[in-house]
């Protein structure tokens, strides 16, 4: 979309028969999407293939999830490690010790300027530097296995999110000069949310055909 967003997407979906089976479930995204006239952001996403994202160590069980990178032109930064958007732990990094399971996932950013995200919008100034930073994790107990064909796993967990943005207000000089008592000023907000749930669930692939079986309960 010309000159607002350009974006290459490489994803590979392949059979156990085919050359590329090693690296079924590969998803990688390069990203440049145009904020405003002065500033651009480059975007990377990067999810290991299947074979490479879980590694069975004994009773040690390590899960890697998805990464993302964002580099702006004005020198604003997000880095995101497996962050668990809309409390979806998909993509999240996770550990399994013997019964003990957990997952999770975190970000951080630096913005400025009109990279600026999750502030309010104003007309007298800038926010900057803008601070942001999540942490999503889920722990309890419970086991899975990957079988191949067969997929299965129980758990019973804790889980907790919170999210909270930093910003600091400079107003500009004309707003200073129209009215001397604007100063600058401290903006924060914190979202968090906690509970416990539980889940079953069941995968058979025969190829042919494909069978789903999930069952969750969550309070938070």
């Amino acid at each position: 979309n010309d000159p607002a967003l350009y974006g290459a997407l490489i994803q590979v979906e392949a059979s156990e028969e085919s050359p590329l089976a090693m690296f079924n479930g590969l998803s990688f995204e390069l990203l440049y999407k145009k904020i405003s006239d002065e500033t651009g952001m480059f975007r990377i996403s990067f999810i290991m293939p299947e074979r490479f994202r879980r590694f069975e160590l004994g009773i040690i069980t390590i899960m890697l999830g998805q990464i993302i990178v964002e580099i702006y032109t004005n020198g604003s930064f997000l880095v995101d490690f497996g962050f668990p958007h809309q409390d979806d732990y998909g993509k999240s990094f996770g550990l399994e010790f013997y019964i003990f399971t957990g997952k999770g996932g975190v970000y951080f950013g630096a913005f400025k300027g009109d990279a600026a995200k999750s502030v309010p919008q104003i007309v007298n100034g800038a926010f900057t530097p803008v601070l942001l930073l999540g942490i999503g994790l889920r722990v309890g107990l419970g086991r899975s296995f990957d079988l191949g064909i067969v997929k299965a796993g129980v758990a019973l967990e804790l889980f907790g999110i919170f999210e909270g943005v930093l910003a600091f207000f400079k107003p500009d000089e004309e707003s200073v000069r129209q009215n001397p008592e604007v100063k600058e000023a401290v903006y924060y907000r914190v979202r968090a949310k906690a509970g416990i749930m539980g889940c079953l669930f069941l995968s058979v692939d025969l190829k042919i055909i494909t069978l789903n079986v999930t069952a969750e309960i969550m309070v938070w």
